[in-house]
């Protein structure tokens, strides 16, 4: 795909505000940080660093949009929140994007994107792409606020894994600035969260079984031998004695089923005696009859 770069002015998205070199200096504008805007539309076309997509929000400037993908853009399964290439992703299918909040003013306009989430299924309630602002111990639950002033109500068994790292996370990592996908129901309640690392530094921090804890951000010995955590794809979830569970687990209420063999999460069909479970990735499964 050709890219068009016509103009270099810029606009952010929502308040579609053109600042000119001879403006931007003339006016002591107040410093704001600016955060993505969750768009959904159609993807129209692609090549191995450009989406052509087709934005239906009226957040943001509406009809073709021109995305620039680079190392940073992740672009993620809306149900499990695993990597998806772009080569797997079929033209015309309804994805969520986060973009902006800086476009160029070209036609069509083209602005970058950190969250592409694709493999929507219907009226499925796609995860928030957020920055943290705040995590509040309310007692029983969390309550987790984004820079963007979205809430959340998090119990304090909601699963949080870390994005394509063998490290263990816990809520307490949700700090101020960090990034993060959360799933919720129609309540905000959230059943599962996955914690992007900030920077690279962030291997470093954790490999040495360190947690950042409370809002001063003192570091204590955590075990990391209990819990959820990812490896290679798959999750799983370990005793405290190092084993890893197999079967059935309930956290809060959600159900789900860790492989006999591998003790890694299995969704879809699975038959125990004479009773077969459809599990799904939210913590909810039905029996096939």
């Amino acid at each position: 795909m050709k890219k068009m770069f016509q103009k270099t002015a810029v606009a952010a998205c929502a308040a579609a505000i053109v600042f000119t070199g001879s403006s931007l200096a003339a006016q002591a504008a107040p410093e704001t940080t600016l955060s993505p805007y969750k768009t959904w539309g159609n993807i129209a076309m692609m090549d191995e660093d450009t989406l052509l997509y087709n934005n239906l929000s009226p957040q943001c400037t509406p009809g073709e949009i021109i995305i620039h993908v680079s190392e940073d853009t992740k672009i993620l399964d809306a149900v499990n929140g695993f990597p998806v290439s772009m080569d797997s992703i079929t033209p015309g299918e309804i994805a969520y994007a986060y973009v902006g909040p800086i476009m160029t003013m070209s036609l069509p306009p083209q602005t970058t994107s950190p969250m592409v989430l694709t493999d929507i299924p219907a009226d499925y309630k796609v995860p928030d792409y957020i920055t943290v602002k705040s995590l509040e111990d309310q007692g029983e639950n969390y309550l987790l606020t984004s820079v963007d002033g979205l809430e959340f109500t998090v119990p304090k068994d909601c699963i949080i894994i870390p994005y394509l790292t063998r490290n263990m996370v816990y809520l307490e990592n949700l700090t101020e600035g960090r990034t993060c996908l959360v799933w919720s129901d129609a309540a905000s309640v959230a059943n599962r969260i996955v914690l992007f690392a900030p920077d690279a530094d962030e291997e470093s921090q954790t490999s040495d079984n360190t947690a950042v804890s409370g809002p001063e951000n003192e570091t204590e010995k955590v075990p990391v031998s209990y819990g959820w955590f990812e490896e290679n794809g798959s999750i799983y979830f370990r005793n405290q004695d190092g084993t890893l569970v197999k079967g059935f687990i309930q956290t809060g209420d959600q159900i789900f089923f860790l492989d006999l063999e591998t003790g890694a999460v299995q969704t879809g069909l699975v038959t125990i005696g004479d009773t077969t479970y459809d599990m799904h990735a939210d913590g909810t499964f039905t029996i096939v009859e």
